[in-house]
């Protein structure tokens, strides 16, 4: 079976071509799946693994290396950028954290959406805003170049994987699936790929369902990301 890569430019949109089935599978952050799957039905198919073999991932907060900014406490009053709206971890994790804080949206000088991880990490470090929250692989990279200091990392949650239109054969979804567990990027595979490593899943992928997803669910239609009522 041949199988063709569909790119698109934004998290709705690939969300929204795999809910309609103009894709039968897409990758998806946790968020992402959870709209696909209560609003279309979509399948949680395999979860990726990170470098370190867990399901799982964490945001970042992050500020420049000049700023007097030190703890989250020290952000009520400033500037701040996400990353895009329906992001788990360039918006949902980073707000939750700062409401961990007792900083809600309104203690906040200004906040924007810049759309990506990479657009907030350039904003900071531009200096256009105080500080962002976005993707923990990405933050400790440019905190590790010296570009940006990590003022908090948040709690684990359930990692980036692949889901699948809810319409897809049961044989096909079954083979897909089998395959995508056997995959070994870092063993026999690795000969055939580019900048996997790069990749939210360089580890491979673990067999999970659903219901790992019911706190970000929660966090999700506290803040308006879905619609409160859905069936899990």
């Amino acid at each position: 079976r041949t199988f063709k890569i569909h790119f698109t430019s934004e998290y709705e949109t690939t969300q929204d071509d795999l809910g309609c089935g103009i894709t039968q599978f897409a990758a998806l952050g946790a968020l992402s799946h959870i709209k696909a799957h209560d609003e279309c039905g979509a399948v949680c198919l395999v979860r990726g693994l990170n470098a370190q073999g867990r399901c799982e991932y964490r945001a970042a907060i992050v500020t420049r290396p000049d700023s007097d900014i030190e703890g989250l406490e020290d952000i009520r009053g400033r500037t701040f950028c996400f990353g895009s709206f329906y992001s788990t971890q360039g918006h949902l994790i980073p707000r939750k954290m700062l409401e961990d804080a007792n900083i809600t949206l309104s203690d906040l000088r200004q906040y924007e959406y810049t759309g990506s991880h990479r657009n907030c990490a350039n904003a900071v470090i531009a200096g256009e805003c105080d500080a962002g929250g976005m993707q923990d692989t990405m933050a400790s990279a440019l905190a590790d170049a010296g570009k940006l200091t990590i003022v908090a990392f948040s709690d684990y949650y359930p990692s980036s994987g692949i889901s699948a239109n809810k319409d897809v054969d049961p044989a096909l979804l079954e083979s897909v699936k089998k395959a995508l567990l056997a995959f070994e990027p870092k063993g026999k595979h690795a000969g055939n790929l580019t900048d996997w490593d790069k990749t939210e899943m360089p580890g491979g992928f673990v067999e999970l369902d659903d219901s790992g997803y019911k706190e970000l669910r929660a966090l999700a239609t506290r803040y308006g990301m879905v619609e409160q009522g859905v069936v899990e």
